[in-house]
């Protein structure tokens, strides 16, 4: 099964808004350069990464 493609939006300088066209999906907090916390719709934690690429894969996955 495919999985619609997830568009990110930085909304604020360390928050960004994951979505697959009108539907949010998840979003990503930084808490600085090298710590990036990845949330579900309901903001459950999906975990703690050292990069927003691996935080953004992490929300990606769970969509």
């Amino acid at each position: 099964m495919d999985h619609p493609t997830v568009i990110w939006s930085q909304v604020e300088k360390d928050f960004f808004i994951a979505s697959t066209g009108s539907s949010v999906v998840g979003y990503v907090r930084g808490s600085d350069s090298s710590s990036f916390s990845a949330f579900d719709t309901s903001s459950h934690k999906l975990g703690q990464y050292t990069s927003f690429e691996d935080a953004a894969r992490a929300v990606a996955i769970h969509e």
